[in-house]
């Protein structure tokens, strides 16, 4: 899994690395413009942000070309999710008194199955402090 992962990650390196060289030579245009040059010189916006929103300009014309930002890595992906053992690890190791954390904000009925994990996490609790 860690070399698929290494795999993986040295791929969107070399993509972001493409990605961000064609937002620097979009912003590198933008900045060249006479419609820039003739802000800057305006002075009523500070030139800071005048430069950001170049570099906005820049990223929104490098996500419609041919060079968009690459995704997030799988395992960040994977991290990202929040699903029912996530909930039962909250509040097992909170203190709430009954299942309040889900995926969804509506309460839903399992029966015994939060006192089964409760103490089961309590067990494996005790077993490591031994």
């Amino acid at each position: 899994r860690l070399i698929a992962i290494a795999q993986e990650e040295e791929s969107l390196k070399k993509q972001l690395g493409v990605y961000f060289e064609k937002v620097n030579e979009l912003q590198a245009r933008i900045e060249k413009s006479p419609k820039f040059t003739a802000l800057l010189e305006e002075g009523k916006i500070p030139p800071e942000e005048i430069r950001q929103a170049a570099r906005e300009a820049a990223k929104k014309a490098a996500e419609a070309s041919d060079t968009p930002h690459p995704p997030l890595p799988s395992w960040w992906r994977d991290r990202m999710t929040y699903d029912w053992g996530d909930a039962l690890v909250d509040d097992l190791m909170g203190n709430s008194a009954d299942l309040t954390s889900s995926p969804s904000p509506f309460p839903e009925y399992m029966g015994g199955e939060y006192g089964r994990l409760r103490r089961k996490v309590e067990r494996a609790l005790r077993a490591k402090g031994e």
